[in-house]
């Protein structure tokens, strides 16, 4: 882990010094857009969930701190699709995870709960 966050933020630094405007516009973005998915100056061409940054992060925050108190990981797909800064309709790609998380769960709670 240690390392991927270390690679992630050596990549993050070298495309910050080489285009910082890109980062600049990216900031400005999300902040013309914390009102709503849609109202920042740019085009879309596509579905997207018209719902402010702020109380998807909220909700996002409650999915994540349930899942990871009852042990559900397959609820944690929904948490990363709250918090993406705009979801678009193939940011719902995201949720075939849950899938294979569920029964992965569902595996191992039964296998708990069977005792020979």
């Amino acid at each position: 882990m240690v390392i991927a966050v270390g690679v992630r933020s050596a990549l993050g630094f070298v495309l910050f010094v080489r285009v910082p405007a890109a980062w600049a516009r990216w900031a400005d973005v999300l902040r013309a857009d914390a009102s709503g998915a849609g109202t920042a100056a740019f085009t879309t061409v596509g579905w997207y969930l018209p719902v402010p940054l702020l109380p998807r992060l909220v909700a996002a925050v409650l999915v994540a701190g349930a899942a990871g108190l009852t042990g559900r990981r397959w609820v944690l797909p929904i948490a990363v699709v709250l918090a993406m800064p705009v979801v678009w309709g193939n940011s719902l790609a995201v949720l075939a995870a849950c899938v294979p998380l569920w029964r992965v769960d569902r595996t191992a709670r039964s296998d708990r709960t069977f005792v020979a």
